[in-house]
């Protein structure tokens, strides 16, 4: 469409061209080389006391979608066979079916007339466990019909009604045909894209085209540029490349985030790894850092200590406060004789200080624990994982879930989570296990031991090789120390100062850190006792 200028959605004519005369599909159909077809979920437009009934008699087991593609033959062989899909989620409001599928197609004018005429029919069937018996029954229809994938910008993408005698819903389903060829996939794009008012028509299938006219060569330029604008440039572009070389035909867009679907933060940008981080700190300096006139030995556990130092956190902990409200859907267990009960839950968390546990809850699928606590955790720590337990008569724990709250978090109050079920007897009637929780972070006021505090402050006093001519001169007969030496032999153990309380013995902090290794201490100890002996030595001869 030279111009800009949106196409007409004309019908196709006899001879295979659309009404304007300005595009004949039959001589484009050899250039599209595949299909795909994307159907995420069925939303129910109001409750159905048909099925309503069934799931408070725990009779239904899930649901199943069939369909068959219809095409002419020579088109594919692995289209036309029929589709059987099984629900992997559902709830009293949506059934969840994540189907994206990709077939390679070869095209050819029999299409025309075929697709102008064809309807994709889609049949939606309930699963139904009465007894230990097993029965499936219609339960809907969903009628697409094909003429507008002959149709530019050849891609359907609407909401089409499932309807039967007691279900109504609706379902967003995406079908195009896309070509291996980069030109024409980004003509497609664009047109797609004016189709919707300049908005992209295709989430799921489509890629903005300049992510696919962006120069290859300036990905791999951006340590030479010399400014900062042409570096962001860069990296856009190297962007831009990778999306090119992905393998998936599935070319998914970034979508804008939506309201309420999580609480917590996109930790992509807020925490980056730590060897990127490592990799920046060397492309800083270049290659080229300030030489300090130390020993080797001292030089390379400085080193060493400096770059654990850089990737470790601060000593400071996070003190979290957690509440659990209630729960509801929760699976089944089984008691000794392996009948179904209902379970016996209760919560457990873990700090910096142990293992948290709740009361045990009466057998409930749907408990109310309002219990909360207050634990620390370590800054290392990037997870706060709940885990909900089943109780049996002898006192053992059985896992039936747990839900994992990134950190850092922010504050949430009564947010519902999806519980990841580990255990017990089948997720219940088919509801999701969902927890209610209200979580809150900060910085515990909890002050760091004066062993961390050292430890990522001020470094381990290191003593000079032993070259005795040097460190030791005696100038006119009299004996002159090194001054590091004698402050390493002055030096007193944490909070031991001179005419203070003996300290208590506490026991290790699980977040101290250890920088050196086993070898390199027993060596500073040795090199250490001998610098010390000489000193004595000298000493007596006074």
């Amino acid at each position: 469409t030279p111009g800009g200028a949106v196409m007409k959605r004309d019908r196709i004519g006899s001879n295979g061209s659309t009404g304007s005369g300005d595009l004949h599909i039959d001589r484009l159909l050899p250039d599209f080389s595949f299909l795909r077809i994307c159907l995420d979920h069925i939303t129910l437009a109001h409750d159905s006391p048909y099925l309503n009934g069934l799931q408070h008699k725990g009779a239904i087991f899930g649901y199943i979608l069939k369909y068959s593609f219809p095409c002419p033959d020579g088109v594919s062989s692995s289209l036309r066979a029929k589709v059987i899909l099984r629900a992997s989620s559902f709830s009293s409001n949506a059934i969840f079916f994540r189907h994206k599928r990709v077939n390679l197609v070869k095209l050819h004018a029999d299409v025309i007339p075929f697709w102008t005429t064809a309807t994709l029919t889609l049949d939606l069937e309930v699963q139904l466990s009465v007894q230990g018996k097993y029965s499936t029954r219609p339960l809907a229809r969903c009628s697409v019909p094909l003429e507008d994938l002959l149709l530019p910008p050849f891609a359907i993408s609407r909401d089409y009604d499932f309807l039967g005698a007691h279900f109504a819903g609706s379902a967003l389903v995406k079908i195009d045909l896309g070509s291996k060829q980069r030109t024409l996939m980004a003509r497609l794009e664009r047109w797609r894209g004016e189709t919707e008012g300049g908005r992209a028509a295709d989430a799921t299938f489509t890629v903005p085209p300049a992510r696919h006219t962006r120069s290859r060569s300036g990905s791999r330029c951006r340590s030479h540029s010399s400014d900062g604008g042409q570096e962001n440039n860069n990296h856009q572009q190297a962007e831009g490349t990778a999306s090119e070389e992905d393998d998936d035909v599935f070319y998914d867009a970034p979508q804008p985030a939506r309201r309420g679907v999580s609480p917590f933060r996109d930790r992509n940008a807020s925490l980056p790894s730590l060897n990127a981080r490592s990799r920046g700190r060397e492309g800083e300096t270049g290659g080229e850092g300030v030489v300090y006139a130390r020993p080797v030995d001292a030089t390379r556990r400085s080193s060493a200590s400096s770059a654990s130092r850089d990737r470790a956190s601060p000593p400071h902990a996070l003190r979290i406060r957690l509440a659990v409200h209630a729960a509801s859907g929760l699976p089944m267990a089984r008691d000794e004789r392996g009948l179904l009960v209902a379970p016996s839950v209760l919560i457990s968390v873990r700090g910096r200080d142990g293992e948290l546990r709740s009361p045990v809850q009466p057998p409930s699928r749907s408990p109310r624990f309002e219990w909360s606590c207050t634990f620390d955790v370590s800054s290392e720590r990037r997870n706060v994982v709940v885990k909900v337990l089943h109780q049996d008569q002898a006192g053992n724990d059985v896992p039936l879930g747990f839900v994992s709250l990134l950190l850092p978090t922010a504050t949430v109050y009564r947010a519902d989570y999806e519980l990841t079920e580990l255990g017990g007897a089948g997720g219940g009637l088919g509801d999701a296990s969902m927890i209610t929780l209200s979580v809150e972070s900060r910085a515990s006021p909890r002050p760091p031991s004066r062993l961390d505090e050292g430890l990522f402050s001020a470094p381990v006093p290191v003593a000079p090789a032993p070259q005795f001519g040097e460190v030791y001169y005696g100038g006119g007969g009299g004996a002159r120390t090194n001054s590091r030496l004698s402050a390493a032999s002055s030096m007193t153990l944490p909070g031991a100062a001179a005419g203070s309380a003996p300290s208590r013995r506490r026991s290790p902090s699980p977040d101290v850190l250890i920088l050196e290794t086993r070898e390199e201490i027993e060596s500073r100890l040795r090199r250490n006792m001998s610098e010390l002996d000489i000193l004595m030595s000298r000493l007596d001869r006074k």
